[in-house]
């Protein structure tokens, strides 16, 4: 009897930490899942809802070269949000703080 009531208490004990174990997996997956996009629209304060994702771009900076061919700073943050087709930028912002950077286009007026 007491075998008994020990392998219970210990098969109960065995699937509550397995289904604490599935609890924290879904939670930590389902978190990080959420993160992929939602850190880009967090950061531009724009909300989940409605926001064209073909219009998410990862943001590219321009290179000290290219600073130097406009006539810039290199000590500037300068964001290109429009290459044409031989790479040259066409249109580019120049970024004071991190909450300027553009990772959604329908944000260009």
């Amino acid at each position: 009897m007491i075998k008994f009531k020990n392998k219970k208490l210990a098969a109960i004990i065995g699937i509550i930490f397995i289904l604490l174990f599935i609890v924290a997996a879904i939670w930590y997956f389902r978190n990080k899942n959420n993160l992929i996009g939602a850190d880009i629209l967090r950061i531009n304060n724009i909300e989940n809802i409605g926001v064209n994702k073909n219009l998410l771009i990862t943001p590219e900076f321009l290179t000290k070269e290219e600073k130097e061919k406009l006539g810039v700073s290199s000590e500037l943050k300068i964001q290109s949000l429009k290459r044409n087709s031989s790479g040259q930028v066409m249109v580019y912002k120049i970024i004071k703080s991190d909450n300027e950077v553009i990772y959604d286009l329908s944000q260009i007026n």
